[in-house]
């Protein structure tokens, strides 16, 4: 990052420092799914893949006792998935409050201390650069 763009004309009330330049886990956690392809159900809970991105939605489910024994961290409303396979990076927010079961090809991210919308937004941009 140039100097320059470190201190934005545009300041929002109450914010004076630099923007500062840092990995994206020192702003949220990241966790990755289930590593075995588990025995989908008619019903349950939904189980997320990398091309269900666009939607967060599935016709495939996994049971409610499948879930317990593998997700003790799953995402939640407001935690962000990622694409980690295909199109890398490519992320949404998670908007169901129900509980989702995702596959390693997304990983979760939890950021309690940063809006998820604007991370999402951010994570966008050129100026994210997966690593």
């Amino acid at each position: 990052m140039k100097d320059e763009k470190k201190a934005p004309k545009l300041r929002f009330k109450g914010f004076t420092d630099d923007w500062e330049q840092c990995k994206l886990g020192d702003v949220c956690d990241v966790y990755d799914g289930i590593h075995h392809t588990p025995d989908y159900q008619d019903n349950g809970i939904m189980f997320l893949s990398v091309e269900n991105i666009s939607t967060l939605t599935s016709d495939k489910f996994v049971s409610r006792d499948f879930f317990e024994q593998n997700y003790k961290i799953f995402p939640e409303k407001g935690d962000i998935l990622l694409t980690r396979i295909g199109n890398v990076g490519t992320p949404n927010v998670v908007e169901s409050t129900d509980k989702l079961a995702y596959y390693v090809s997304l990983a979760l991210l939890k950021a309690p201390k940063i809006n998820s919308y604007f991370l999402c937004n951010l994570i966008c941009t050129p100026i994210a650069r997966i690593n």
